[in-house]
């Protein structure tokens, strides 16, 4: 069987190259434009690439080959047909086709717009990039590589005033011609395939490791695999590790398209995302001989792609087991399993590799730098050899992260970077930069039933606080937890986003149900929504997580605090507490159901877990010591006392807290308790 890396040889692809017209119009040989005008916009149509390939096997210097770049070299702003919308604002459309390309991308050689002035581009696909402004990241000179549309024909269209037409520079350098369509949901289907999608049951185990992982494409139609990487700052500086190998000096860094997430959503079907990128990265470190490439993102992924940021052993302690994850001929995203590991030599670089036997899974071309995690599911090397194909036995090679951990300067290693506190330690696990947590819930005590929402009494008296009150109440918070604020314009918010009282959101682990590793102060809103302390509802933000999986415990200062029997990956799911159908509970009667709603136990005024009528610490007496023992007396403002949370505190009289507490027991058994049913 032949190696990855004599497979990579035979198949010998080199960079294609073309001839290309410098005038419109004329035909000069393969890959030339021609331009031809239509009614609202000119077209450039492109030949036929001078090199043609299939999309499988073309691999040229280390590097997948997914496509041709095919050279125009043009000034947009000449070349587009004008014309003005009435506004004063004038729209610029400019047409390439290059016939039967799966694929197209652009690249700028200088995007550099004025104003107010936006760009966009759109495939005959239907999928659309940008909107590129001035304020959008770009490589020196202006230039850019816009992420994959699909079909053959792109349309680049400017909008912006005529000044801003005028002051704005838009070169269009050339196109790559896509032989691999990255959209079809089939692509990565073969008759002899051992490759497995991510979404199979062999990846359930190396979710986080799986977001860490990414595919990259450069402007002359190649791509790779990499890796973010954590560091001992945990300040989620956006590394991308990378085999030196992919690294092709005849592109740039600022120009590479960095997709994540690019992963069938099932396990073996299902159509995988492209619109996930971040474009440009800056070279940091490298090395030949440990096939080593450090870069820096230009911009960290936005937090919407819940990017994970791998850790990592330098220890050079034999792994028993582990996983790669890659994009093997730029599939979708695949894991491959190994054990057996042993260290050797691999002709041609000086550096110590390991050598692992795959059980489950493959390598192809376009695997290089997909990263080797160890049993502990830290990173300890990446691929860069081994045997391509199905056939057995399969093995992989891949460079030691330990063996590149020093260097003679900071240019040639990864200890600066990877450890810049030079804290010395050998293991770093990874994390999240944050996870947002999505939960809905309901309070007893403020629950009506006939609006199915909860009443906000306590914010329209001005009676809640502006600072959590837990950690007051002696509640320990955990990780980055306690002290949150918020403002008052939040708390005068009205409607369904009315604000009803502070919850904690707690994160527990999944396998240890009673330890609380995360908590977070939040706010309920009367529709149940709990929202962050700038009032958003799009998940209460949880910073630096090693993991996104949980169990998910929601508390009120004077309910039972629920949590979820099972545990949760919080990137893809909302727990909606409120639905009496929602996730199962942890214990048994939890919670209070009405109806098809889920609400909070009310009643627990000493926060001991336990709601009690009679004897010693019940909730009844706390009410009525509040009260100085004056069962008459009516307390108003923000107490705890306040069972039915309408911004006073009573004994006696209608709607008093006292009867709160018996009919959360049942109503009939004074001596009766409910437990709260956390562990």
């Amino acid at each position: 069987m032949n190696s990855y890396a004599a497979y990579l040889l035979s198949v010998g692809l080199a960079l294609a190259s073309a001839c290309f017209g410098q005038g419109h119009g004329d035909v000069h040989g393969d890959g030339t434009s021609i331009r031809s005008d239509g009614p609202e916009a000119r077209t450039i149509l492109l030949n036929k690439p001078t090199k043609e390939i299939d999309g499988i096997a073309g691999i040229g210097d280390g590097l997948f080959k997914y496509g041709v770049p095919q050279r125009i070299d043009l000034d947009f702003i000449q070349e587009a047909v004008w014309s003005g919308s009435g506004d004063s604002i004038e729209v610029g459309r400019l047409k390439v086709k290059s016939p039967n390309a799966k694929t197209l991308s652009v690249f700028f050689s200088s995007m550099m717009l004025a104003g107010n002035a936006e760009l966009f581009i759109q495939g005959s696909g239907g999928v659309r990039r940008g909107e590129y402004t001035r304020v959008t990241p770009t490589g020196p000179d202006g230039k850019l590589q816009t992420a994959l549309v699909p079909g053959d024909e792109i349309m680049i269209e400017f909008r912006g005033t005529a000044a801003e037409r005028d002051n704005s520079v838009v070169r269009v350098e050339s196109v790559v011609h896509g032989a691999v369509d990255f959209f079809r949901e089939d692509r990565g289907l073969r008759d002899d395939d051992c490759l497995v999608d991510v979404a199979c049951s062999a990846g359930d185990d190396w979710l986080d490791q799986r977001r860490a992982v990414v595919l990259f494409l450069n402007e002359n139609g190649q791509g790779c695999t990499g890796v973010m990487l954590n560091n001992t700052s945990e300040d989620f500086t956006p590394y991308v590790h990378i085999a030196n190998h992919c690294y092709d000096g005849n592109t740039d860094p600022d120009n590479w398209v960095f997709y994540f997430n690019y992963e069938k959503p099932n396990c073996g079907s299902g159509t995988a995302p492209m619109s996930q990128t971040v474009t440009g990265a800056q070279s940091i470190a490298h090395d030949y001989n440990g096939d080593f490439h450090l870069l820096e993102l230009n911009q960290a992924p936005p937090l919407s792609y819940h990017p994970y940021y791998a850790g990592w052993d330098n220890s050079n302690t034999t792994p028993t087991s582990g996983a790669f994850i890659g994009h093997p001929l730029t599939f979708e995203k695949k894991i491959a399993l190994f054990s057996s590991v042993t260290t050797g030599t691999l002709s041609g670089f000086s550096k110590a590799m390991w050598y692992a036997d795959i059980d489950l899974g493959g390598i192809e071309g376009g695997s290089s730098g997909s990263p080797l995690f160890d049993q502990n599911k830290r990173m300890v090397g990446h691929l860069l050899d081994g045997d391509a194909g199905c056939d057995e036995p399969r093995q992989v090679i891949g460079p030691k992260l330990s063996e590149n951990w020093n260097g003679t300067s900071s240019t040639n290693r990864l200890n600066d970077w990877l450890d810049p506190q030079s804290t010395s330690v050998s293991v770093m696990d990874g994390a999240y930069p944050e996870i947002r947590v999505r939960v809905k819930m309901l309070l007893q005590g403020a629950y009506d039933s006939g609006s199915g929402l909860m009443r906000a009494d306590l914010a329209a008296s001005s009676y809640v606080p502006l600072t959590e009150p837990y950690s007051t109440l002696g509640y320990s918070h955990e990780h980055t937890g306690g002290g949150e604020s918020t403002t008052s314009t939040v708390l005068g918010a009205t409607g369904n986003g009315a604000i009803v009282d502070w919850v904690v959101i707690e994160l527990r682990q999944a396998a240890a149900p009673y330890a609380v590793f995360a908590t977070r102060s939040a706010l309920l809103r009367r529709d149940g929504i709990v929202a962050e302390v700038d009032g958003t509802t799009d998940g209460v933000s949880f910073t630096n997580m090693p993991t996104s999986i949980y169990r998910v415990a929601v508390r009120h200062r004077n309910h039972l605090g629920i949590m979820t029997a099972a545990a949760y990956d919080l990137v893809t799911t909302e727990v909606d507490f409120s639905d009496a159908g929602g996730p199962t509970l942890y214990g048994t009667d939890a919670a209070y159901v009405t109806g098809t709603a889920r609400c909070l136990w009310k009643g627990d005024v000493t926060m001991d877990g336990v709601v009690k009528y009679t004897g010693t610490g019940n909730d009844r007496d706390a009410i009525l010591v509040s009260l100085g023992s004056d069962i008459y007396m009516v307390l108003n403002g923000y107490y705890q006392e306040d069972v039915n949370m309408n911004g006073s505190v009573s004994y006696t009289g209608p709607a008093n807290d006292r009867d709160e507490v018996l009919d959360a027991i049942g109503g009939s058994n004074p001596n009766a308790t409910r437990q709260e049913q956390l562990p």
